[in-house]
């Protein structure tokens, strides 16, 4: 959906027949809106701030679904990146999504009670698991050190991973995306191409989580 709002007027300064003279006019700016029913998400694409982003969600249901409320499907999602700091972790995604291989890149560790950050990143060619041998290069698992962090003091804030789909109308026949979440629900995947195959597979994986259930881990926690 394309809207087209009306701006502040404004007055600029032309020249028309060798004089100078003032002209007013109201631009228009874009507000792009993109709804998935199959997904229950809705995306605003526009300049300006998330708490905006959310006033424009609630106006679109509104008006053109017809919906007192925003439904908590459409709500943004919510992601729990610390299930990666287990070497056990797996992805999951069905043998029909096209998926061949995910592999995480960087990881950032948020030190509690500090909040200071550190970034594990490994090289291209690294192993999949290659990741987990840094974070034991770093930190401690379970059991008190004096020489390395413990890792249940520390929060994965922001994860980068990167997923090889097959994609017959490349030459490759497949395509490289990079996924890059910032905790708590930052993600630059849309709705389009093969995002919403990778959507789901965050999904399956536990990483990405509906507000209420984040809500509820969070107070148990």
């Amino acid at each position: 959906f394309f809207f087209f709002f009306e701006d502040y007027a404004r007055t600029d300064m032309e020249w028309e027949d060798n004089e100078l003279a003032s002209k007013s006019r109201k631009p228009a700016f874009e507000i792009i809106f993109v709804y998935s029913q199959s997904q229950g998400s809705l995306e605003v694409y526009f300049e300006g701030r998330k708490t905006v982003a959310t006033k424009l969600q609630e106006m679109f249901v509104q008006t053109i679904m017809a919906i007192e409320k925003l439904p908590k499907t459409i709500q943004d999602r919510v992601y729990e990146l610390n299930p990666l700091k287990s070497p056990e972790f797996t992805f999951n995604y069905g043998a029909g999504s096209g998926i061949k291989e995910v592999k995480i890149k960087e990881l950032r560790f948020t030190l509690l009670p500090q909040a200071r950050n550190l970034i594990l990143k490994v090289k291209p060619d690294d192993p999949p698991d290659a990741i987990y041998t840094l974070i034991n290069q770093f930190f401690a698992r379970g059991h008190s050190s004096t020489n390395y962090y413990p890792l249940g003091m520390t929060q994965i804030t922001q994860a980068t991973i990167s997923a090889v789909i097959t994609d017959s109308s490349c030459k490759k026949g497949e395509v490289k995306k990079t996924i890059k979440i910032t905790w708590p629900d930052g993600c630059n995947l849309k709705n389009e191409d093969k995002d919403p195959i990778l959507r789901k597979m965050l999904v399956d994986s536990g990483l990405e989580v509906a507000y209420e259930e984040s809500e509820r881990e969070s107070k148990a926690g």
